[in-house]
């Protein structure tokens, strides 16, 4: 279940919002501060009251009577087996709208359908598709609670209702405990509320959760047995107890909330006496051998319940959520963020979180991004930005100020030579040394030509100054470096830097990427034709090419093995400017062209790139080591 569509009119600083897609993993909504984030998220949130659009301007004029509601206008995905457990689920039953007389008939046209072969071929053509979509809307006006009802009548739009006037003709129908579609009664309704898929819709609203900064629970909440955390996370405490009773969900619990905060050990939940009875309480522990060191969940960090009811929600739920997060760095640390996004990603529910503060946009990096804008007495305007196109990264990175590259709220960095190997590196780890980066940023350099010069000494310690985990920013683990033709300074930094500094086996990245096949690979999806381009065509250029000086290192004498030795940046780029004929610059492009050349090695020919991966592997701190 996710939110696929959705648009909000007439809402704070919305007077009609764009419509927006919104994709089932992470969406991540970013803009400056007051530009309507916040109410952006309340109305997809589908909780909100009442509160009409007013500018400037507007504000002086007499008010309709449509002025006054709020209404965001939703279509929900879901997939067969969630629309059968939710019909199986539905106590109150379900309504099928009844066709009209000639809709009714068999195939053969001889003889009508019951109304129960009606009710069973409408739902088992619904089942009939893996996914579904229901469209609704919420709409609240003078402070009322939001209900919903229906945008498009039906909502699933496959039936149309007999009846006269307004009047629409329903069954209204429930599913046995064998699975049978029942009849329970059939009725007239002029109701636009009273619709397939409006009911749907109904229940899936309760599967949206919004989390905020200010505090969600309390320490305490009456025993009972409920499993379902309310919206408002009020009963954090009675879920959290009854979790108990689900040992490994509750360790589950407490592994993800140790990892997202390392300074808290585990919560536990006891039964005290309250005013009316029993109730849950919260404690949470920072010492695992001291069992009297546990302090009430109020007593802590606003962070810490605000991590519990989300990592309760994405635990315990066997059926997907709507998870909204609105301002995460206003309760939680960026390095916490980021663990927290790595936790996440291992459940497949749909996240909307809002921010304008740059290492939560790097912390998710694949999401769907919606850049929220406003101007002085204008309404607040939505674009989803393509994080894959230039000009949109941009565009987005300009509004809140900041390069994709920032490092705040890493736990560690790990210097290396360009943008090439920050980018190349990662992909590296993670594929041939499956783990968690916990945090590690890769990230070049400033001057990696003085790194081994006469300035070496100063640059290295300017770099290690920097990177000693003072204020804000996180210490370093190490340099990886090119040899580049630093053959005789090499052994002496390595012994300076206590061996922190390490250097790949060949003179550059780019020597580890000279593969035919791979590159052919890239130039085909570049656009070049198959008659241009080939594995063979380009293994019979290098034969030739490698054989040329200005390729090499004057002082070293060395040459075999060629790829070891060679320029490889160098080759590169003329490689890609014969076979395109210069239509295609890998110096100007080399980080997009290197990562796309990375990826093909590491799914096809990784083994050389393994020398890489044992490299980062002697540089990372003890805990991340596999």
């Amino acid at each position: 279940m996710y939110i696929s569509n959705f648009q909000l009119q007439n809402y704070k600083s919305y007077q009609t919002s764009e419509p927006i897609s919104l994709s089932p993993g992470f969406n991540l909504v970013v803009g400056q501060n007051n530009v309507g984030k916040t109410a952006l998220l309340e109305g997809l949130g589908l909780h909100f009251l009442s509160n009409p659009y007013r500018n400037q301007k507007a504000a002086s004029k007499a008010r309709t009577e449509d002025a006054a509601y709020s209404l965001a206008k939703v279509s929900f995905t879901i997939s067969r087996d969630e629309l059968w457990l939710i019909l199986q689920e539905m106590e109150n039953g379900f309504p099928v709208p009844l066709s009209d007389k000639e809709q009714l008939f068999k195939s053969n046209g001889d003889e009508m359908l019951s109304i129960e072969e009606h009710a069973e071929r409408f739902v088992r053509r619904l089942l009939s598709s893996d996914h579904y979509t229901v469209h609704t809307g919420v709409g609240t006006k003078d402070q009322n609670a939001a209900m919903t009802f229906s945008t498009k009548f039906p909502s699933i739009g496959d039936y149309k209702a007999g009846g006269v006037g307004d009047k629409r003709i329903f069954a209204l129908c429930s599913i046995s405990a064998d699975g049978a579609i029942v009849v329970n009664n059939v009725q007239e309704n002029t109701s636009a509320g009273i619709d397939f898929g409006n009911s749907v819709a109904q229940v899936l609203r309760k599967g949206i959760y919004s989390f905020r900064a200010e505090r969600v629970a309390s320490d305490t909440y009456p025993a009972g047995r409920e499993e379902r955390l309310e919206p408002d996370a009020r009963n954090l405490a009675n879920v959290l107890g009854n979790l108990h009773h689900r040992p490994a969900k509750f360790r589950e619990l407490n592994e993800h909330l140790r990892y997202v905060l390392p300074h808290i050990y585990e919560v536990a939940v006891r039964n005290v006496q309250g005013q009316m009875g029993l109730d849950h309480e919260v404690l949470v522990y920072d010492d695992p051998a001291d069992q009297d060191s546990g302090i009430p969940l109020s007593a802590s960090g606003t962070g810490v319940s605000q991590i519990l009811a989300i990592l309760y929600v994405v635990v315990a739920s066997e059926n997907l959520q709507t998870i909204i997060i609105d301002e995460p760095q206003s309760f939680l640390h960026p390095g916490a963020i980021r663990k927290l996004f790595e936790v996440l990603n291992l459940y497949p529910n749909q996240y909307i979180i809002s921010t304008h503060i740059p290492s939560v946009i790097a912390s998710a990096r694949d999401g769907n991004v919606i850049l929220v804008t406003k101007e002085r007495r204008q309404e607040s305007k939505l674009k989803t930005i393509d994080v894959r196109d230039t000009e949109h990264l941009r565009l987005m990175l300009h509004e809140v100020g900041a390069r994709l590259g920032d490092v705040f709220g890493a736990d560690y960095i790990l210097w290396v030579e360009g943008k090439t190997e920050r980018d190349c590196f990662p992909l590296i780890l993670e594929k041939l040394n499956p783990r968690r980066l916990m945090g590690t940023e890769f990230v070049p350099v400033l001057s990696p030509d003085k790194i081994t010069g006469k300035e070496a000494d100063r640059v290295i310690r300017i770099h290690q100054e920097i990177s000693k985990g003072k204020g804000l920013l996180p210490p370093a683990v190490g340099f990886i470096f090119d040899r580049e033709c630093r053959e005789e300074e090499i052994s002496n930094l390595e012994r300076y830097a206590d061996h922190t500094v390490k250097f790949i086996k060949r003179r550059m990245y780019e020597n580890y990427l000279l593969k035919p096949m791979a590159i052919e690979a890239v130039l085909l999806e570049l656009g070049l034709g198959k008659e241009s381009v080939s594995a063979a065509h380009i293994q019979e250029w290098l034969d030739q090419e490698i054989q040329k000086t200005e390729y090499y290192c004057p002082k070293i004498k060395e040459r075999e093995p060629w790829v070891k030795y060679i320029h490889g940046a160098g080759l590169l780029s003329n490689l890609f400017a014969h076979f395109s004929s210069g239509a295609f610059s890998y110096s100007s492009r080399k980080v997009e062209y290197g990562v796309k050349i990375t990826k093909w090695l590491l799914d096809n020919d990784s083994d050389d790139l393994k020398e890489i991966a044992e490299i980062i592997e002697l540089l990372l701190p003890v805990e991340l080591k596999g």
